[in-house]
């Protein structure tokens, strides 16, 4: 179900940031990055991040999106973020 919904956003110049955190016994969060600069070049980056002790997953989901925004932030292109923790989202939407 994913995979269908993904495919119905635009790569054509934009950027994809897909974001994880995690809690088993270290807190890690990580990031992938996918920079369509056309249909068929992109680059990636990908980015993995030792968090402090005892953190939320909730939390590290966040510091994954707060990494990817200071690496996408100037760049100046459409983004489109992906996360799988509903926690962080709403936390995201509560913000506004």
């Amino acid at each position: 179900m994913f995979m269908t919904k993904l495919s119905k956003y635009s790569n054509v110049q934009a950027i994809h940031v897909y974001c994880d955190g995690s809690v088993n016994g270290r807190s890690r969060c990580r990031l992938f990055i996918r920079n369509y600069i056309s249909a068929n070049h992109y680059t990636d980056t990908e980015i993995s991040r030792r968090l402090p002790a005892h953190m939320s997953s909730t939390k590290a989901e966040l510091y994954a999106v707060l990494e990817a925004l200071h690496i996408v932030a100037p760049l100046h292109k459409n983004v489109y973020f992906f996360d799988d923790s509903q926690a962080a989202l709403y936390a995201l939407q509560s913000c506004q």
